[in-house]
């Protein structure tokens, strides 16, 4: 076997092993390689070989019209097992076409079967071009039905494979069109998860996170950086960097951004408004920081540029560059254009005609790519290399270099066809097109929606949650009513809101209001189980119980510790020093003041529960009972997270949405109240009278609820009191639960490091029972605060009880 033939059957080989694993991409790649590999002319007759020496791109041979690139969205796919003994004419044939047919590339598979008649080859062949129609006619209902037939598609498409990147980006597109970035946000995160290198992801995650509902900034520079890493085909990623600098406050970083956005643009000869944009900012900044000779560069640049005109520059005022600053290319062409039509004017003046024609259109020079210099100032002092230069000495071919060294035609703007001339749109553009989009969603028709407002019922939660989403500002609103032409002439958008604001001229206070009565009980439940859970919660804190013994051993151990200070004998503590107790190490620093408060108040747990049940325990020494105590009181300590589950929920809550709740419903019930009070006094059986009685009952249960409100948290208060005097009068009398519940979740973890502990040296034991271990100084205590312990428990036998729950 020769060497070509080696590589051919590592690549059939390898071809197989990348499609067994799903990795279809590497797998087209390597069909391609093979069947791109030149054939032994002395193995094979001249009607046999596939090609020719020098031709074997796989993309030269088939570049053809029928051939179209691979398609966003996946549909159905199916596996076709690959011969085991292939041909060796035809069967890499069906190899290259498989691996197109596993990437979804349907019309190119079927391109690649043209030819071959085997049985495996003409299924392959007519089931991808039965699958490339399916696709298309996928594609043209997608485009007939908007983004809800999209998201179907897509959702299908990820069905079938959930790791189809380019299905989730096209859920993200959809959901973005539809004015929802947190899910587009969603299923652009799961694209990039699949397709990490593609800067059009990132791009895409970047813009949701610059949308007005989002406007997490920083999020989206880190987006836009890893686009720019991935190779930016588009050129966006710099761009949109250096503009979110800019808004955030940052000039030195938003001239790095333009600047390598401009090496960029040269080396692939661009020219545009970004280009003019990053002069204009490059030019300004380095004025403002006195870099004179840099910003002159930049305005040189800005001069010479000969670009397609740019209507107006809007750079921010944010970074301190005055409004009234005017670039030097606006101020060289009014000079100009000012000197000339005062020239002319003195002529006309003289009776007198001008030595030229004014420019027409035809007659104007073809502008040609700038060469950027400095210019050399005459020296009147010496003679200088440029004086030898005679105008009759040289002369060059203007057209064939206009002909080398023209700019790009760019199509003129005001040639275009306007795509806003048959429909007129009142709103922005892109604020009508998402409402036409939430308009179409809609499963009822205009008619029904004014019926409904009419009557103040009839309209579904999900219905007048997307009708607000589209509601017009006051500006908005007055000019849609003050418009007096053709209502049909409106777009989609504007002609709804135009036909319902006159029907229902407060209509969309009357859909929140219809919205608030769908909400009303939700929110009420909601700030009832916030004042019980804050009750219960002051309840449990009053009942004493395994925290205030924790808290008694932390008061006696402060106290002992503290012996002979300004800090001893104190009767209690702030709350905030429950939080310091981790941070208190042992001498060794195996341990924390934490863990042993832990271990004593378990140990005395542990003593107590053994001896109400009148059991014993089954150790020898004193060490090791002290163990087997401590595991018998180690599960009371981890249930009191469960037992104070109330505080934890509390320390959860923000104080200030919880004050405001009643008054934000309050707010609302007055605005509707209004709303009532101006609409008709005749309309018995309309939206008057469906809200009266509504609005009596939310009056009426308010009333008792705030009532209930001002009386726990004044029970708030009293708690805090009862722990901490002074603190009551704090800003946020919930600080209480949230200390609380930090010490809990430390508890918990303590617990479980004494267990886990505890469970080792058992092991270690059990081990070391069966055989007689060397002679060995005496165990020291686990958690290394011997003679601490001993002084502790001393001092607390003195000071305490003779109960069994006592330490």
């Amino acid at each position: 076997m020769n060497f070509k033939e080696s590589c051919r059957s590592e690549l059939r080989t390898a071809i197989r092993q990348l499609s067994d694993r799903c990795l279809y991409s590497a797998s087209k790649w390597a069909a391609e390689q093979l069947v791109g590999l030149e054939q032994d002319s002395a193995k094979f007759t001249p009607s046999n070989t596939r090609f020719q020496r020098g031709s074997s791109s796989i993309r030269r041979r088939f570049r053809t019209n029928e051939i179209t690139s691979t398609p966003p969205t996946g549909v159905a796919y199916v596996s076709t097992p690959v011969m085991e003994e292939d041909e060796v004419i035809h069967g890499d044939f069906y190899l290259l076409a498989k691996s197109y047919f596993d990437c979804r590339e349907y019309r190119r598979a079927a391109h690649v079967l043209r030819d071959q008649t085997g049985k495996k080859s003409v299924f392959l062949r007519c089931y991808a071009l039965y699958l490339a129609g399916e696709k298309r006619k996928e594609e043209e209902m997608i485009e007939l039905e908007g983004p809800l037939a999209a998201i179907d598609a897509y959702r299908r498409a990820v069905d079938i494979n959930p790791r189809d990147y380019r299905a989730w980006y096209g859920l993200g597109q959809a959901y973005e069109m539809m004015g929802m970035p947190h899910y587009a946000l969603h299923y652009f995160r799961k694209s990039v998860f699949f397709q990490p290198i593609d800067s059009r992801l990132w791009i895409a995650m970047g813009q949701c996170y610059e949308s007005e509902q989002l406007h997490m900034l920083e999020e989206a520079i880190k987006c836009y950086k890893r686009a720019a890493n991935s190779n930016d085909a588009e050129a966006i990623a710099m761009h949109r960097l250096a503009k979110l600098h800019i808004e955030l406050g940052q000039p030195e970083e938003a001239a790095f951004y333009y600047r390598k956005d401009l090496e960029r643009m040269e080396a692939e000869e661009r020219e545009g408004p970004n280009m003019v944009e990053a002069l204009m900012f490059l030019a300004q900044h380095y004025k403002a920081q006195k870099r004179f000779e840099e910003a002159e560069v930049y305005c040189t640049r800005l001069l010479d540029y000969t670009g397609p005109k740019v209507c107006q520059m809007l750079l921010p005022q944010s970074y301190g560059y005055e409004e009234n600053e005017e670039d030097a290319s606006k101020v060289v062409k009014r000079s100009t254009k000012s000197k000339s039509q005062e020239e002319e004017k003195a002529m006309i003046s003289m009776n007198e005609t001008p030595p030229f024609p004014a420019p027409s259109i035809s007659m104007k020079k073809l502008k040609l790519r700038p060469l950027h210099w400095d210019k050399v100032i005459a020296n009147s002092d010496h003679s200088m290399v440029w004086d030898q230069i005679k105008d009759g000495s040289l002369r060059i071919d203007d057209e064939l270099i206009e002909t080398l060294f023209a700019n790009r035609k760019s199509p003129d703007i005001n040639n275009l066809p306007s795509a806003s001339a048959a429909q007129i749109f009142i709103l922005e553009p892109r604020k009508s097109q998402n409402a036409a989009i939430v308009l179409k969603s809609l499963a009822i028709s205009r008619e029904e929606i004014i019926d409904a407002l009419g009557q103040g019922q009839g309209l579904c939660a999900d219905t007048l949650e997307k009708l607000t989403k589209i509601a017009p500002t006051p500006e908005e609103e007055a000019k849609i009513l003050q418009f007096s032409g053709s209502p049909m002439r409106l777009a989609a958008a504007e002609s709804f809101l135009h036909h319902v604001l006159k029907a229902v001229p407060s209509a969309f206070i009357r859909i929140r209001a219809m919205l608030f009565r769908y909400n009303y009980d939700s929110e009420i439940l909601n700030l009832k189980e916030s004042l019980q859970t804050l009750d219960l919660a002051c309840k449990e804190l009053r009942s004493g119980g395994l925290f205030l013994k924790l808290l008694e051993a932390i008061l006696k151990a402060g106290n002992r510790m503290n012996a002979g200070t300004a800090r001893g004998n104190a009767l209690g503590f702030n709350l905030t020093a429950l939080q310091k107790l981790s941070h208190v190490k042992s001498i060794d620093g195996n341990t924390t003041l934490l863990h042993f408060v832990v271990e004593q108040v378990a140990r005395s747990q542990g003593r107590s529960h053994s001896l109400r049940k009148n059991g014993h325990v089954n150790s020898d020494t004193q060490e090791d009972k002290d163990e087997e105590y401590m595991m018998l009181g180690l599960p009371a300590l981890g249930a009191l997270s469960s037992e104070l589950r109330n505080v934890k929920t509390a320390a959860a809550m923000e104080y200030e949405n919880f004050i405001s709740m009643p008054s934000n419903i309050t707010s609302r019930v007055a605005e509707i109240r209004q709303l009532v009070t101006c609409c008709d006094n005749n309309d018995k059986t309309g939206f008057a009278m469906e809200m009266r009685g509504f609005l009596d009952e939310c009056e009426q249960e308010l009333r008792v609820l705030k009532e209930e409100q001002i009386r726990v948290i004044q029970l708030v208060k009293r708690t805090t009191e009862y722990y901490q005097a002074g603190a009551g009068a704090e800003a946020n009398p919930l600080q209480l639960f949230v200390i609380v519940k930090d010490f809990l979740d430390m508890v918990d973890r303590v617990c479980a490091d004494i267990t886990t502990k505890l469970r080792r040296i058992n092991v270690i034991h059990r081990h070391s029972a069966g055989s007689s271990p060397p002679p060995s100084p005496p165990r020291r205590n686990p958690l290394g605060l011997i003679n601490f312990r001993s002084q502790f428990i001393s001092d607390m036998s003195r000071t305490t009880s003779s109960s069994e729950d006592d330490f």
